[in-house]
């Protein structure tokens, strides 16, 4: 059984149905989608008929690897384990072309990019034995897509766009890609038995992919693929593509039988529409010629018209592209009460940038669908056959562009209704009118309504009239009146009066009045009185006394004096405790000495105090 791989084929946003449906056609088996791609499966040779068949892909990418990348190394690992020497030669260069992070951890692109390049390198270069590539050769493009940390690394395996079907050398100033004018003949349903018209033909894109789609002719007849130069095609896949090719020539229908006829009101257009035709194979059949398309009728009973008209960016204005959409409708009897068109009978298409373009065109297409290509943003507005016989669709299928409270507009230019006088219109769902002249509108359930000059409504349940001079509301639990003079209310729980004169208000619990003239308050709990003149500790190195060895009769003018009555003075001699001879007193059990030998003894207090 041969080799099967996994692919991903891309294409414009809103032709991913269509696209799957392709796949399905040529025989290939699909495995997902997303927005702007569909995953499939296939073995060599059907990556070759994918690239070849496929009308509405924009390319075809192999899928190399598809792992977990919460993080560089995860992702440096993963890029580095396919075996890459199957795509890339030697002197081969890798492009990463784009990258897509969405919902994942890893968000700047140009880190994913230098990560992967630089796995799949060094992967190269262990398989080829070299340590730098040279770079010479073809270039390859890789495209990264990382989602809630899934990454899927996509190898290109068509070059050049799909949509470079190779005939359109000559273009007018504002071609239609081939990839999205088939998607619009695949959307339309169109099929060869049915006359085709375009009234703005242009470089005739969509009538020559209508005549290659009539003869069964693949889209990619006339070019090659990267996938044909990789060293995979020299495994023996070569011979398989060979094949493929030649049994896309022999599809042909060379006698099919079809009627397209294309008009357009620029001579020039008209030319580059035949020029194209004969490169594509198909000149004889199709009729161009220059003509006003408010001027073309229709071709038999039953028909498809499929335009891509001007849209007022690179060819006129705005308003002349919608008065243009206007006198189409005219011309048409689009706007016909009676229900009867030029066209009954006909499904008509249009493609433009606009989503009201059923506004000016005189009645809005049944079927509205957003195409996004790039940076341009495209409507296919379709009105499948029977359409005049139908009642105009009114509302909108298109998601709101503003918030859900409010309404969303019609589309370009569109405006509202004028509401009548004294009219408001609803805002929100139980929405009431405006109040009346000297009336409020209720604001709350149980409002009431205003109180009269004298009476004041109810701030709080329990309110009372207002107080008269003398009197004054409760404000809080507790309040009590103002105080008569002379008196000073309660700030807080266990305010006490004002100090007598002289006095002083107690600071904190156990606080002793002020020490008299030479008393000296306790220090801390534990103080003991100073050491005698005769009996101080040495100090450290450098320490002198501040005051005579002479006892207190030798102290310096100044010195400080024993505690008077009623302060801690120093105990007699005779009650102090024994010390030893040359030592320290003896200290409270559990005391610790904190200071080394020879040095001075702590001090009462703590560090910070001085000394007596």
């Amino acid at each position: 059984m041969d080799e099967r791989f996994g692919a991903i084929a891309l294409c414009a946003l809103g032709l991913e149905k269509t696209l799957t449906n392709e796949i399905g056609k040529i025989g290939l088996e699909t495995t997902g989608r997303a927005p702007g791609r569909v995953y499939f499966e296939a073995e060599a040779a059907g990556l070759f008929r994918a690239n070849l068949e496929l009308r509405t892909a924009e390319r075809v990418l192999l899928e190399a690897a598809r792992f977990r990348a919460p993080d560089f190394d995860a992702l440096f690992e993963g890029a580095r384990r396919p075996a890459w020497e199957r795509f890339f030669a030697r002197d081969d260069k890798l492009v990463i072309e784009r990258v897509r992070s969405r919902d994942s951890k890893l968000e700047a692109q140009t880190s994913i990019q230098s990560v992967v390049h630089k796995a799949i390198y060094e992967s190269l270069g262990k398989k080829y034995r070299i340590e730098r590539l040279p770079e010479t050769g073809r270039t390859r493009s890789l495209r990264v897509y990382l989602e809630d940390d899934d990454c899927i690394l996509g190898l290109d395996l068509s070059g050049e766009a799909l949509h470079r079907r190779g005939w359109r050398k000559s273009a007018g100033e504002a071609p239609l890609k081939e990839t999205i004018a088939a998607g619009l003949l695949l959307m339309a349903g169109w099929r060869r038995r049915l006359p085709l018209l375009d009234p703005f033909c242009g470089a005739g894109t969509i009538l020559i992919e209508a005549a290659h789609f009539a003869m069964d002719r693949a889209p990619g007849l006339d070019r090659h693929f990267d996938l044909e130069t990789m060293p995979i095609a020299k495994e023996g896949h070569a011979a398989a593509f060979t094949t493929e090719r030649q049994r896309a020539r022999d599809a042909v229908r060379k006698d099919a039988d079809f009627l397209l006829v294309g008009r357009d009101a620029d001579p020039q257009a008209v030319d580059f529409a035949r020029a194209n035709a004969e490169r594509a194979g198909v000149g004889p059949l199709i009729d161009f010629a220059v003509g006003k398309a408010e001027d073309v009728r229709p071709l038999a009973e039953k028909g498809i018209l499929l335009t891509n008209p001007p849209w007022g960016e690179r060819l006129g204005t705005e308003e002349e592209s919608r008065a243009l959409y206007g006198s189409l409708g005219e011309a048409w009897g689009i706007r016909a009460s009676s229900g009867s068109s030029l066209f009954s009978g006909w499904g008509l298409g249009f493609i433009i940038n606009r989503s009201d373009f059923g506004q000016d065109f005189g009645r809005r297409a049944p079927i509205e669908r957003a195409l996004v290509n790039g940076a341009e943003e495209h409507w296919f507005h379709w009105y499948p056959a029977g359409w005049e016989k139908e009642p105009e669709r009114q509302e909108r299928h298109r998601k709101p562009s503003v918030g859900p409270d409010k309404a969303a507009t019609a589309g370009k230019g569109a405006k509202r209704p004028p509401r009548a006088t004294g009219e408001r219109p609803a805002r929100t769902e139980g929405w009431k009118p405006a109040r009346e002249e000297g009336g409020r509108p209720p604001r709350s359930e149980g409002w009431k309504p205003s109180h009269s000059s004298a009476v004041r409504p109810g701030r709080s349940e329990g309110w009372k009239p207002s107080h008269s001079p003398a009197e004054r509301p409760a404000r809080r639990e507790g309040w009590k009146p103002a105080r008569a003079s002379g008196e000073k209310p309660g700030r807080m729980e266990g305010w006490k009066p004002a100090r007598e004169e002289g006095g002083r208000p107690p600071r904190s619990e156990g606080w002793k009045p002020p020490r008299s003239s030479g008393e000296r308050p306790g220090r801390s709990e534990g103080w003991k009185p100073s050491h005698s003149s005769a009996e101080r500790p040495a100090g450290r190195e450098g320490w002198k006394p501040n005051h005579g060895t002479g006892g207190d009769s030798a102290r310096p003018e100044g010195a400080r004096t024993p505690r008077a009555e009623g302060g801690r003075s120093p105990r007699p001699s005779s009650e102090r405790s024994p010390r030893p001879e040359g030592g320290q007193p003896p200290r409270p059990e559990g005391r610790r000495s904190r200071r080394s030998e020879g040095g001075p003894p702590p001090r009462s207090g703590g560090p910070g105090a001085p000394r007596s």
